[in-house]
């Protein structure tokens, strides 16, 4: 796939972790043992619904239903997760300004 072009439904995409990427129809990159999950579920996953490998040897490029396992996350747990992501996005933007600032950008 040529640099700028849209890339195609169902493209998979391998990252320096060994999990693989997938472009949905929606058109948004989903982790494939996500989607894997998903699919056995038969709905989509909540935000609080955290997918592990049971085996940590497993194929993470090829994974299978029974390399996986679901996993609640407390919701007052993933309100303090949220809490804090949303503090650093706000000191990494501080900090962008700040460069642009110092490189008169």
């Amino acid at each position: 796939m040529a640099r700028g072009q849209e890339a195609p439904i169902g493209t998979q995409i391998t990252l320096p972790s060994g999990y693989v990427n997938e472009k949905t129809a929606e058109g948004e990159w989903k982790l494939v043992h996500r989607l894997v999950m998903e699919r056995h579920l038969g709905r989509p996953l909540a935000r609080h619904e955290r997918v592990c490998f049971i085996n940590k040897d497993a194929d993470k490029a090829n994974p299978t239903i029974d390399d996986l396992e679901l996993r609640v996350i407390k919701k007052r747990t993933l309100a303090a997760k949220e809490k804090r992501v949303a503090a650093i996005k706000e000191e990494l933007l501080q900090l962008l300004e700040d460069i642009d600032a110092d490189t008169g950008s």
